[in-house]
């Protein structure tokens, strides 16, 4: 997964030559704090981890212009290898969430090689960074909980079009796991309505969705890590070296009691 990562992110600036890139985690804090006035609490130095920004993740970050007719903004990238769920996206634009509510311009670039995530990447970014549909969102999870109780007769007719609509609207299994921690008051609060007043003013759209061609061809279909059936030493089955330093997280339970 690390390397399909890096490779998406070569193929990306490889294939945006014309943009201004920062090219190291350092240069990339300086340029928030020295241009924006950004506090330093903000970040963490990389070798020493901890909640803030570090920039570790390695995402092409650079000065890039949102349509022809308009200056260049800093941008941010995120890549995404696997497509396979939004666990660490989620993780990820929390963590920079503060960043992005000080900075009067950017824009967001979600990169993949498929596009079965993109709009559910999309509503995620309006949701958590643009506090558009929080509301609504949580009014939905309220009146799915009602009728899923067979509690027909606390719902209005326009509470049953709304549903309705909803459903069509809050898709996708990152939805599914917020509704699963709204049920069990687990919901961590900067997901909550009252983080609405605290997003960023309305501006120009700053979330796009790129897909590049992929590298599945060259790593196969196999779910297996590299590694896995080595025999070392005598030993009938090594587990992967990525098995073997690194254990599974899932993030939405995670953030849960954050």
């Amino acid at each position: 997964g690390h390397i399909k990562t890096r490779l998406l992110a070569l193929d990306f600036v490889l294939g945006h030559p014309q943009y201004l890139y920062f090219e190291t985690a350092e240069e990339k804090r300086r340029y928030f704090v020295e241009r924006f006035d950004v506090a330093n609490t903000l970040f963490t130095p990389v070798r020493e981890g901890g909640a803030g920004i570090s920039f570790s993740d390695g995402f092409p970050m650079c000065m890039a212009s949102p349509s022809p007719d308009s200056s260049p903004v800093v941008t941010f990238t995120y890549i995404d290898s696997e497509h396979q769920n939004l666990d660490a996206y989620i993780a990820h634009l929390r963590t920079y969430r503060p960043l992005f509510l000080v900075l009067p311009a950017f824009q967001f670039l979600y990169i993949s090689t498929a596009s079965s995530l993109q709009n559910e990447a999309a509503l995620i970014f309006s949701l958590l960074v643009e506090g558009k549909g929080l509301s609504e969102m949580i009014r939905y999870f309220d009146l799915q909980t009602k009728w899923e109780r067979e509690q027909y007769g606390r719902l209005t007719e326009a509470d049953v079009l709304f549903l309705s609509e909803a459903r069509k609207q809050f898709l996708g299994s990152s939805i599914d796991s917020l509704y699963y921690l709204w049920k069990r008051n687990r919901l961590p609060k900067d997901i909550h309505p009252e983080a609405a007043r605290r997003i960023m003013p309305a501006q120009r759209k700053p979330f796009r969705a790129i897909t590049v061609p992929g590298h599945e061809a060259v790593f196969g279909d196999s779910k297996r890590n590299w590694g896995d059936g080595w025999r070392f030493g005598g030993a009938s089955r090594a587990r992967s070296p990525r098995t073997a330093l690194s254990a599974p997280h899932q993030v939405l339970q995670r953030i849960a009691h954050t």
